[in-house]
């Protein structure tokens, strides 16, 4: 395996934040444990990584339980990503697969599967390929088609108690 990367990071589920608005350049990338842990809640545990200023990784475990100046315990500095690979699953107790890495959480493979058959419904394939659920919908807000949207999609007609008729 090859060095830990902002690239690899986003690749395998990791979510950044900018703790300093200021700086945009100091990315924090963290992945929850979710319920890959028994017992263990969506934002009871993390692992997060910052890039040091020299060619390692600052690592640290996140717990949002507590308060602000207590929830990090720094775990190490690490180079690799076999290295954070092992930790992960050492917490984790499963073995390590990104794909069951879903908006920065590391989920039990059965969790990850249903995620995935549910994306994989109609409405949702619509709704990420930005289709039109009604042809009167020509507005680019998606706000419910007024009266003017429907006489365009009638080709200029007026609709007079739900049927068309000429001008």
């Amino acid at each position: 395996m090859s060095d830990i990367t902002d690239e690899w990071l986003r690749s395998v589920g990791f979510k950044y934040d900018t703790p300093d608005p200021r700086n945009r350049e100091q990315k924090h990338w963290t992945l929850w444990f979710g319920d890959c842990i028994p017992g263990c809640s969506g934002d009871e545990l993390a692992i997060e990584l910052s890039h040091n200023r020299a060619d390692d990784w600052f690592c640290w475990l996140r717990s949002d339980m507590a308060h602000r100046y207590h929830r990090f315990i720094h775990v190490r500095h690490m180079h690799r990503q076999e290295e954070l690979i092992r930790l992960i699953e050492g917490i984790s107790g499963q073995t390590w697969d990104p794909a069951n890495n879903a908006y920065g959480v590391i989920r039990t493979p059965e969790t990850a599967e249903s995620l995935r058959r549910e994306s994989e419904r109609l409405d949702r394939r619509f709704n990420e390929q930005n289709c039109k659920w009604d042809t009167t919908e020509r507005d680019p807000d998606m706000s419910k088609p007024n009266l003017t949207d429907r006489r365009i999609a009638r080709g200029g007609k007026r609709i007079i108690g739900g049927k068309e008729c000429d001008d």
